[in-house]
């Protein structure tokens, strides 16, 4: 026998056995459909089941001074046929950057303002501006400022971001930004 056809022998006799020894299962009539999503602006904590997801804002672009934004953070549910579950608690947390302020590398020392406020029962500081009350970093458990609570009965923590100052350029067409990092952490866990 030729060194190829021991390898194809071996071969053959090695399928023959796993297929004997380990048949593939097949169950009549059996099915499961799964949906698969994405969802621009939406975080899932880690470690949660998957029933649910939270939105948050979109980016923003000011066009002059006292210019607002919707900045609002929300529940939702992935299938929103279901009820989520009653005992689900999530915490928001939001870090700037630039201390809520817009920047450009190129223009050292110039910056523009702006103002992100959260308000509502479930916000942790209640029409109050943020100021970034805690450092930032991945290890952190909470970053920046506590946005608030989400829960089943309170699902929207309402907010608004208002440009103060501008920067004083006279460049047209120069983005200052900031970069804004939303944490979610499931505070209480579901029952399912």
């Amino acid at each position: 026998m030729t060194l190829r056809r021991k390898v194809t022998t071996a071969l053959l006799a090695g399928a023959v056995a796993t297929s004997v020894i380990a048949p593939t299962s097949v169950f009549a009539a059996s099915q499961g459909d799964v949906t698969v999503q994405y969802i621009a602006g939406a975080l899932v904590p880690d470690g949660s089941d998957g029933t649910y997801y939270i939105t948050i804002p979109a980016n923003v672009v000011f066009s002059g001074v006292n210019d607002s934004h919707d900045m609002s953070v929300n529940l939702k549910n992935v299938d929103p046929t279901k009820d989520l579950d009653e005992n689900l608690e999530v915490q928001v947390d939001v870090y700037s950057a630039n201390n809520y302020s817009l920047k450009n590398t190129s223009y050292a020392g110039v910056t523009g303002t702006y103002e992100l406020i959260y308000t509502g029962a479930n916000a942790d500081n209640n029409g109050n501006k943020l100021v970034n009350t805690t450092p930032a970093g991945p290890a952190s458990a909470t970053a920046g400022d506590v946005v608030g609570t989400l829960t089943p009965d309170a699902s929207v923590i309402s907010g608004t971001a208002t440009l103060k100052t501008e920067p004083s350029v006279e460049a047209k067409g120069v983005p200052f930004t900031d970069t804004l990092t939303y944490y979610v952490t499931e505070t209480a866990a579901t029952g399912n």
